[in-house]
């Protein structure tokens, strides 16, 4: 059953981590490119708890709170730019996003 760990078991983290009953005899050595960052785990309870705080303060604070306090933050830096930069992102109410191109 362990060695059918390593057949579904995307690559990333320590070389050698993607053969289950090898695991101890793994090298320390990171696959190269974006794959060293992957957790190689779905179900990850530790990010369970900080996932949950973060969906909780987003419902207490709210969407619409966020968008109106980041409008206000990108008002404030557009307001008090220097003379040498011009803004190329659009900024009508209807196309305007939370990035601002410069």
């Amino acid at each position: 059953m362990l060695g059918s760990f390593s057949r579904w078991s995307p690559p990333g983290g320590p070389r050698g981590a993607r053969d289950f009953n090898r695991l101890s005899h793994c090298r320390l050595e990171f696959e190269p490119g974006a794959w060293r960052f992957d957790v190689n785990e779905t179900a990850n309870f530790l990010n369970l708890a900080p996932a949950t705080a973060s969906l909780k303060l987003l419902r207490e604070i709210t969407v619409p709170a966020i968008e109106a306090h980041v409008r206000t933050l990108l008002n404030r830096l557009a307001e008090g730019l220097p003379s040498r930069f011009h803004i190329v992102s659009d900024q009508t109410p209807t196309h305007r996003s939370n990035l601002l191109y410069l």
